[in-house]
């Protein structure tokens, strides 16, 4: 059996100033009574997307509140994700002042075997990965970035790690403007670090690819 991970609710924000978590929330999910209802701005309900798995938010057995499980197949293949609506159009992060935040509720259960080396939260970037940006957690817990435009690509990880088996607040603040700590990470509210700052800036994204948590 594959590992799991569980989100809790997914938060994501696009903004032309920061800080960003002053602004309404383009896309918010919390899967109460198991829905996909988006009570943020761009509203609509998520779908299934990838692989033909079956998906749906149930109850975390912790929690006793519904989440949305998100195991990887060990095949190699992506495993289930949900597409969030009327995405591809949006968080392009094009313009000069453009910055985002992703904010999620998760619960990692550990390493999953997957040969990518890590477990997806929430992507713009296809299967190709020639384009677009994905967030993520790495085999040892740590947070990773990583993003590609037309003129090539990065990645950044978090110094600190979440740990296995609890309920974790992560956060990823990008702003295009900084000139200085414009990618930063957080964990419990707390600032988790970054392997090597970055200072290149935005655009992000070209390409209308929809985000996808998992």
């Amino acid at each position: 059996m594959p590992k799991t991970s569980w989100i809790l609710s997914a938060s994501l924000l696009a903004a032309g100033w920061f800080p960003a978590v002053a602004a309404t929330p383009v896309y918010h999910l919390d899967f109460r009574q198991g829905e996909m209802k988006n009570s943020g701005t761009a509203g609509g309900e998520a779908a299934p997307g990838g692989e033909a798995f079956r998906i749906g938010a149930e109850k975390d057995p912790d929690l006793k509140a519904f989440a949305l499980q998100l195991p990887m197949d060990l095949g190699g293949r992506k495993g289930p994700s949900v597409v969030l609506p009327e995405s591809g159009p949006r968080f392009h992060l094009d313009g000069k002042d453009d910055s985002m935040s992703v904010a999620l509720w998760v619960k990692w259960n550990g390493p999953n075997g997957h040969p990518d080396g890590r477990h997806g939260l929430a992507s713009k970037m296809p299967a190709t990965q020639d384009r677009g940006w994905a967030f993520s957690i790495l085999n040892d817990g740590r947070l990773q970035f990583n993003w590609r435009t037309e003129k090539g690509g990065s990645f950044r990880s978090s110094k600190d790690s979440i740990a296995e088996g609890e309920w974790t607040h992560v956060v990823l603040i990008w702003r295009n403007s900084a000139t200085s700590k414009n990618l930063r990470f957080f964990i419990n509210g707390q600032v988790a670090g970054i392997n090597e700052e970055y200072t290149g800036g935005g655009p992000l994204v070209f390409g209308d690819e929809e985000i996808r948590l998992g």
